[in-house]
């Protein structure tokens, strides 16, 4: 998420639609593939995590409009990575396996204005399933490569400048070679194991930007911190996926390259389980904040992400405290190519240049050639995928998912409550692209009511809908049940801004005792 002052959002909006004006002059989704298997049976599981820090000094994605160039280093023992989990059913065969990369970064893109011109998406998440497919056999559509977003990592977005520095341009090609790496061995690492899965409410460390802080009758935030933990047949455990929607921006604008605070989970939790057996993916990210019991003060940012970072772990070990198996063995994906039409200009400038505005904002990286930019600029081409792991799903967005995409589609999906527990849903943002904002109609006005950027970063005020509805119809296709589609009308009305932070209630079925499973 990029913030901009009010004045500056003005002259940056007005400033990318003259821009866009001068730019401007010169779906189907695949039958998915899945394996039921008795219930209770295991799964193959396997994990990978390759170092993916910058070689070279690099332009740095930062916060709003703050720049800094030739960021020098990474934060100590707080790598960048690639880190992959790989879940199969029972047969290990790659029609029924799946696999989440979780990459230390900004955002990526399905495919950049620096592919070679004979192979369009080279560079992106597009060439690099192209490549496991061709390595392995795994079909692209069953692979979702998620940035972390994290707003201190080299820029690969290029709002930032970095597609002007031939530093971050070359560390594409790093960034392709080690994420390719951690795929094929994660693959390469699964073992017979169970899964299970749990939730924990982690309300109180996040906070919206400007809205009503924390009532979800205006505007709605996804508390769920969810987990998936998987053990060998010895009882170790060798894999944990953890999926929460806050900003990877606890640092705010610190001049210093770092994997915020998913990297930090990641890192503590492998001191406990092995490096590189933890995969942290965010969830519903857009318009949420990283919020703290402390203020940040001083400089001692390091303490402070590391603080941010233990409180996470510890909604990780509750959601562990109360966790129920995955007794279904099923293991499918669906989804492939889909479209969005470009309704706002200056989302369209963005898209399409590579130009900066002085003192604001770049065009970004992200490839105009077919199919993921459409001829004559009405629609950007991109992937969305869901995923099926036993009874749940795990949908990504093919940007920054709001919190409503998540609580809408967590609403909609059926399912027998397994140990008292409803919560089926895992939403990926950022998943193999990032197209940008990724709102539905009612976030999108309550949003620009408060003064935020949508009217920049949100190709169209309704991206959120069609992702909740398009996923709702691959869950369909995975033999998941749903409600029916999402029409855009259940928000609150607006409130007046208020000045204090009003708590949510906790929400329901995620505090209390353990269940009982049998």
């Amino acid at each position: 998420m990029t913030w901009t002052a009010p004045g500056r959002y003005r002259l940056v909006a007005a400033a990318l639609v003259s821009l866009g004006a001068v730019i401007a002059a010169s779906g189907g989704f695949a039958s998915p593939a899945a394996a039921a298997t008795q219930a209770g049976a295991p799964f193959r599981v396997g994990t990978a995590a390759v170092i993916i820090d910058p070689l070279t000094p690099v332009t740095m994605a930062a916060y709003g409009t703050f720049r800094v160039n030739e960021a020098p280093f990474v934060q100590p023992k707080r790598h960048f990575y690639a880190r992959s989990i790989a879940i199969s059913a029972a047969d290990g065969s790659m029609a029924h396996t799946v696999v989440i990369t979780a990459l230390d970064s900004q955002g990526y893109f399905i495919a950049y204005k620096q592919d070679p011109l004979t192979d369009p998406g080279y560079y992106g998440t597009a060439g690099i399933r192209k490549q496991v497919m061709a390595d392995r056999g795994l079909d692209p559509t069953h692979v979702i490569i998620a940035a972390t977003h994290t707003h201190n990592s080299p820029d690969s977005v290029g709002v930032w400048g970095g597609g002007q520095d031939p530093n971050n341009v070359a560390y594409l090609a790093l960034v392709r070679q080690k994420t390719i790496q951690s795929i094929e061995a994660a693959l390469a690492n699964r073992v017979p194991a169970t899964l299970a899965t749990g939730v924990s409410d982690a309300r109180q460390y996040q906070d919206t930007l400007g809205q009503v802080r924390g009532d979800p009758t205006t505007y709605p935030l996804d508390r769920l911190l969810r987990v998936l933990q998987a053990r060998n047949a010895a009882g170790r455990i060798v894999a944990t996926l953890v999926n929460y929607g806050v900003h990877g921006t606890v640092l705010g604008p610190e001049p210093v390259l770092s994997a915020d605070w998913t990297g930090e989970v990641a890192t503590r939790l492998d001191g406990r389980w092995g490096i590189g057996t933890t995969v942290v993916v965010p969830g519903a990210v857009g318009r949420t904040w990283p919020t703290f019991p402390d203020p940040h003060t001083g400089s001692d940012w390091a303490a402070y992400l590391s603080a941010y970072g233990k409180l996470i772990v510890g909604k990780v070990d509750a959601a562990l405290s109360r966790k129920r198996p995955v007794f279904d063995g099923t293991v499918g994906a669906a989804g492939g190519a889909w479209t969005e039409p470009v309704t706002d200009p200056a989302a369209y400038a963005l898209l399409t240049t590579q130009a900066c505005v002085p003192g604001a904002v770049c065009g970004t990286m992200r490839s105009i050639m077919p199919p993921y930019y459409l001829p004559g600029g009405v629609a950007v081409g991109s992937d969305l995928e869901a995923f099926r792991v036993g009874d749940l799903l795990l949908a990504g967005a093919p940007g920054e998912a709001y919190p409503e995409v998540a609580t809408e589609l967590q609403s909609r999906l059926i399912g027998a409550p397994v140990c008292g527990d409803n919560h089926h849903a895992f939403t990926l943002s950022l998943a193999n692209d990032q197209v940008g904002y990724t709102t539905t109609s009612d976030e999108y006005a309550v949003a620009l009511a408060y003064g935020g950027d949508e009217g920049i970063f949100a190709p169209s005020p309704v991206m959120g809908n069609d992702v909740i509805n398009g996923q709702l119809a691959n869950a369909r296709k995975l033999g998941l049940a749903t409600g029916p589609d999402y029409n855009g009308a259940t928000a609150g009305p607006l409130a007046p801004p208020p000045n204090q932070d009003n708590p949510a209630p906790p929400f329901k079925g995620t505090t209390g005792p353990a269940p009982k499973c049998s």
